[in-house]
């Protein structure tokens, strides 16, 4: 890999890191290239704009979570159903380490920029659509392994289970207890189950 990619990816994930704790108009261009301890003119080497910055952050954080979703639940050790359900308790539990705080970048993105920045708008609604065709693809799965009810249609069961799975993000920073992620995973089994 080369220097320059390998500078950037180094800006990219520290800077991502910064917005991720702070949120995009809380975090300037300045905390980027401190956080990446490189001169600001560097920034500007590899991202047009802070907003073109976080669309690509989004996309990173969106590849790498789709890969592990496709990666622990499609091809894990058990059937579909149990490997999604584990895969969830595994977030629920980073998400009790992390003290109930963080929640999900694409999530936050979106609470803050939708309504203010079209392109961002428009990449996060990408994004959350190919994590609802994913989920749309482990329903299926499931299905044909006799671990998700076969009644189900498998693009609405994926939306719901996705914005559930959001809507108790959002839950859990308000109560910062795991609450709303244990009934989101008592009655995936449930409606899931065949």
């Amino acid at each position: 890999m080369s220097t320059k990619i390998l500078k950037k990816d180094h800006i990219l994930e520290s800077g991502m890191q910064i917005m991720f704790e702070q949120g995009y108009n809380a975090t300037g261009v300045k905390d980027i290239v401190d956080a990446a301890s490189v001169p600001k003119g560097s920034f500007y080497n590899y991202f047009e704009s802070k907003e073109s910055f976080v669309i690509e952050a989004l996309e990173r954080v969106a590849a790498c979570k789709h890969e592990e979703m496709r990666r622990g639940v499609l091809n894990g050790e058990s059937n579909v159903l149990d490997n999604y359900l584990r895969f969830f308790e595994d977030r629920v539990n980073c998400a009790v380490e992390a003290n109930c705080y963080s929640g999900c970048f694409l999530g936050n993105i979106c609470q803050e920029m939708a309504d203010c920045c079209e392109p961002i708008r428009l990449k996060v609604k990408a994004l959350f659509d190919q994590q609802v065709q994913l989920l749309a693809e482990i329903v299926v799965a499931g299905q044909a392994d006799g671990s998700i009810n076969k009644e189900l249609d498998p693009t609405e069961m994926a939306e719901y289970l996705f914005s559930s799975w959001e809507g108790a993000m959002l839950k859990m920073k308000a109560d910062k207890t795991s609450r709303a992620f244990n009934i989101f995973l008592v009655h995936s089994r449930i409606l899931l189950s065949p």
